[in-house]
Parts: C-alpha cells; structure tokens; sequence
C-alpha cells in the first residue's frame, strides 16, 4: 500500500533505529523475504534484522508471533524458539479480518485457537519472552482472563489495544475506554498500549497518552503522516507521536525504563 515499506533485513532495522532517534523503547518487527517482500517467519531473517538493531542500540525487539494470513502455527511460533526475544506479541483470539484495499482478504480468518494460544504461551514462558497480549475485541480480554485464571498465561499482563481492524472493535473512545476498564478490572495491574489503524491512529494515540497509557505508532497501522502524505517510514510517525507527548507534557519512555516498567528480563538473555 506505499512505496516506502521497508523489506530487506537492513531496510526494515535502519527503520527501527530512526524510530529509536525520534524516541521509541520498543520496535515491533515483521520479516520479509528480501526477495520477494512476502512476509516470511524465516528465524533467519529476524535474526538478522535483531542483531543488526541490537549491535547499534537498546531498543527493546518484539518479533511478531502473527505473522500473516495463511503462515502455520508452527511458522508463527519459530522466531521465539529462535531467537529468544525479551517481548513477542500473542493474539488472544480469532476473527474475521478484511483489509478493504485488498479484495482477496474478504476471505481471511486469524485464527487463534485456545490450543495455538496456549502453545504459544507455553513456548514464551520456556523462553523468557513477555507475550504482548493483541487484543482487538472484548472477548479476547474474556479468552485472557480464562487462561489467566489457569494458570496458562502469567500475571500481570501486558495489553495492546488494536482498534479500527474491520472484523474487530471499532476506533473510538467510547470503545476504548470501555476495553481499557474492563481490562483493568480483570486485571488491576496490567500495563496496556493502544494503536489504531489508518486515520483513527493519532486521535487514539492521544487519548491513550491522556489516559496515562503506552502507545503504538508504525506503517503496520496507518502509512500516512496527514491526509494524503505518506510517511517515508515509521520514523517519522514516532517523530510526530513524540510531538504530541511532549505537547501534552510527558515524556517518552527509555528503552531501559521500559524494560522496567514491563518487567523484561533484558538483552543479554536473548539468543541475538
């Protein structure tokens, strides 16, 4: 959908690390074959985009375990064997998920079974990595808690809201605060970020930084920076971010406050 998506190994970690100049603490990275620039689980190619940001900053990496529509459960789960990251994102549950700009996507189903989920968590939990629970709509919060209350998954948790995906919860704050209390009543002390996609991305980010919450910003959810211009990266998405917290009197997180306020077990315990 824009000319300037980052493919290559080192396309895709220069991205991350002017993302971490603008003041980001964590980078969320889907790989892609470099030669055909489909997405691509390849521990290989995570790998080399890991290292690459690893040996020129701190940021934290948080590999995707969704990887892309049609990839097995055994290709989305393999970069956490692999590489051991500190933060993986875990998708709590299934949905329809149809990206309007892409006409065979009418068909598509994320399917995250309650085994695929648990699997998944087992495998990060052997790993030292920290799930990021996706959660797109309400019920993914109630698939959570169930496997909270059963000891599947530890507490407390780390939430991202994803609103504005056709198929999931819509983007606006009447939806978000509603997840966000309910998350906090199933969860006291869980630590939450919000991201929306396409023109919901920054009203919502706003609202999350008002209410005291961590934000996500990047070309995976909105590839314009304002109406009719595209970014030339996530860079300059973070950059704009970063304007508006500190506009409304905060500051952003270092990578090692971040660390710490998610409770991650540091870069020296990845295999990266």
């Amino acid at each position: 959908m824009t000319p300037y998506l980052p493919v290559t190994p080192e396309q895709i970690s220069d991205d991350a690390l002017a993302c971490e100049r603008e003041g980001a603490a964590i980078v969320h990275i889907h790989a892609r074959d470099p030669k055909t620039a489909t997405p691509t689980s390849d521990p290989k190619v995570f790998r080399a985009i890991a290292e690459r940001i690893k040996s020129k900053c701190k940021l934290i990496v948080n590999t995707t375990t969704g990887g892309s529509i049609g990839m097995s459960v055994e290709e989305r789960i393999a970069v956490v064997k692999g590489l051991r990251p500190e933060l993986a994102s875990l998708n709590l549950g299934s949905m329809n998920f149809y990206i309007p700009s892409i006409s065979s996507s009418w068909k598509d189903h994320f399917v995250n079974t309650f085994d695929t989920i648990e699997s998944f968590s087992k495998v990060m939990k052997e790993c030292g990595t920290k799930p990021e629970c996706e959660i797109y709509d309400l019920g993914m919060l109630s698939n959570l808690k169930y496997l909270i209350d059963r000891g599947m998954i530890e507490s407390p948790p780390h939430l991202q809201l994803v609103l504005g995906v056709i198929g999931g919860a819509e983007a606006n704050v009447e939806t978000a605060s509603f997840l966000r209390l309910t998350a906090s009543r199933y969860f006291p002390a869980c630590t939450w970020s919000i991201c929306a996609t396409g023109r919901f991305e920054f009203p919502m980010i706003t609202w999350g930084i008002l209410e005291r919450g961590n934000i996500r910003v990047g070309i995976e959810d909105n590839i314009y920076t304002s109406k009719g211009v595209l970014a030339k990266g996530s860079s300059e998405l973070v950059a704009k971010a970063v304007r508006i917290i500190r506009e409304l009197g905060q500051e952003p997180a270092t990578a090692d406050e971040a660390r710490q306020i998610l409770g991650l077990k540091g870069p020296d315990k990845v295999d990266f």
